[in-house]
């Protein structure tokens, strides 16, 4: 059901990074007091905030960089809300994006256009390289390429084990071990101190690049296209081509031949016809929705789509990546180079309830959209009164700042 993009799909204009520590310093390098596993947006930006308040972090991660991930590359209100109590509103402002404006949403009936707060669309290529080499720049140590494994938890450090071309290996301890490895859940599961519960009829997700000659959609706006058997999510780059991720039912893509089909077949029901997709190629994840207990335990806390995953709609996925590596650096206090003592305990019980109530709302709206029934008449309300939509869509890109 996957099939692989190739090499040109992924094209970035930004140089290949590269180690910034050898591996016979790593042997010597002593006890860290953050190793990240994953360096997407949570784990780049907890390296990066961690490091600027002085910890020894190294961030790790199997892939190099840059790559491609399948993501609907939006960078909604509340994820530059976080970006910019970072200190990174310019920095996201000279990356290559489009602005965003509109949601609009197609199904048999029609769908609606709605207004939303001016967020951005960037590819997830640029975004997430340009937030490692920020990491580096602010004094964090980088390994691509570096498969990494959970090894025993002492009183006050954990050992995790790095392999590099499964060949050369490496035993390093740190005070906390952040595991930021998105959906994947290898690193923590074998252990048996979490348990991951994936969602009854939950999801695939599969995304592709489309060339700009394939689609006349309009630009500046998040298109969706939702029938019963899963959504397309559709935005426009800098670069002109087209950003698509689905998330869609395990059956429809059992019964279609190809990713291609079974996308073709939910446009086509949501009235988006003629989109060539013959030579587009797919590349998919392994079911989204899933719940993840407890957040931390052991020395090792979770961060991003680490924590679980609802389907999200203007990028709140990112959003919650951003949020959660703002709150793991808060822990750290860089006058006394320690994690706070109860660090643990907020991560499991205070830090639990903000995301639990933050993807509530995603949930509701996943599971309305899974009927046709309410999706034709929330269309139906929203195209006589628009407005109707304002509070959902302030409160999905609204700052998040404090944690109760």
């Amino acid at each position: 059901m996957e099939e692989t993009l190739s090499s040109s799909t992924l094209t970035s204009n930004r140089p290949k990074l590269t180690s910034s520590i050898d591996w016979d310093r790593l042997r010597d390098s002593g006890i860290w007091d953050a190793i990240v596993v994953g360096a997407g947006p949570a784990g780049a930006l907890a390296a990066s905030l961690l490091a600027q308040r002085r910890a020894k972090v190294l961030l790790v991660d199997q892939r190099q960089f840059p790559r491609w991930k399948v993501c609907g590359a939006c960078i909604n209100g509340s994820a530059l809300s976080v970006l910019k109590r970072a200190g990174l509103d310019d920095w996201i402002g000279k990356l290559p994006s489009s602005p965003i404006d509109a949601f609009q949403l197609y199904n048999r009936l029609g769908g609606f256009e709605v207004s939303i707060p001016a967020g951005i669309t960037v590819a997830r290529s640029d975004f997430d390289a340009a937030l490692v080499q920020v990491a580096i720049e602010s004094g964090a140590d980088f390994l691509p390429g570096v498969r990494a494994s959970l090894g025993d938890v002492a009183e006050d450090s954990r050992k995790v084990d790095l392999y590099q071309n499964d060949i050369d290996s490496v035993s390093a301890q740190a005070r906390f071990v952040f595991s930021a490895t998105g959906l994947s859940k290898q690193f923590v599961e074998k252990l048996g101190d979490f348990r991951c519960s994936i969602a009854r009829g939950a999801r695939l997700g599969i995304g592709a690049m489309i060339d700009r000659e394939e689609l006349s959609l309009s630009p500046n706006t998040i298109h969706m296209a939702v029938s019963k058997h899963g959504y397309v999510g559709i935005v426009q780059l800098q670069d002109g081509k087209w950003n698509l991720a689905a998330a869609v039912d395990r059956r429809l893509l059992m019964e279609n031949t190809t990713p291609a089909s079974a996308v073709d077949n939910i446009l086509t029901q949501s009235g988006i016809a003629g989109v060539n997709l013959a030579n587009v190629q797919f590349k998919g994840t392994v079911d989204l929705t899933r719940q993840v207990t407890p957040l931390a335990a052991n020395r090792v806390v979770l961060l991003g789509d680490s924590v679980g995953y609802i389907e999200p709609f203007t990028g709140e996925g990112i959003a919650w990546a951003l949020e959660s590596a703002w709150q793991a650096a808060q822990q750290f206090h860089p006058n006394t180079g320690q994690f706070a003592s109860d660090f643990e305990a907020f991560w499991c019980k205070t830090f639990a309830r903000q995301v639990r109530r933050r993807q509530r709302m995603c949930r509701a709206i996943s599971r309305t959209l899974r009927s046709t029934t309410a999706v034709n008449a929330i269309s139906w309300a929203l195209r006589h009164r628009p407005q109707l939509a304002n509070g959902v869509i302030d409160r999905l890109n609204r700052d998040q700042t404090s944690v109760s």
